[in-house]
């Protein structure tokens, strides 16, 4: 467990403690006031704040779901991996939406297939 997660945890413990019996314990890593889930509006209007605070370009809080996966794939995470990460049921979903972020796949295949064939 990295130390900004032991972070968080320790800051919803507190708040946890805080609240009390009114605390509503959904198991959830992220949540907002008495444990309850996220509102997305605020999660949205609070991230572009923090975009526009840091001057960072405007993009859809979505938008690092995708940049995830790009850059997993990229650097030749095993597809079964990333489908598992993004909760996605087949990596042929995977596939369909980030297939082109993978230049390498078609090289290492005709490179393989050289080697067996002694090229």
């Amino acid at each position: 467990m990295t130390d900004a997660v032991r972070g968080h945890k320790a800051r919803q413990n507190a708040e946890r403690l805080r609240f009390g019996d009114k605390w509503i314990d959904m198991d959830l890593v992220f949540c907002g006031a008495h444990g309850l889930p996220l509102d997305g509006s605020a999660l949205t209007k609070g991230f572009q704040r923090f975009l526009k605070t840091d001057g960072l370009p405007k993009i859809r809080f979505h938008d690092l779901r995708h940049t995830r996966a790009s850059l997993l794939l990229s650097r030749g995470t095993p597809i079964h991996d990333v489908a598992a990460q993004l909760g996605h049921s087949t990596p042929a979903l995977v596939m369909t939406t980030y297939g082109h972020v993978m230049p390498k796949a078609g090289s290492q295949v005709a490179a393989t297939m050289e080697s067996v064939l002694g090229g």
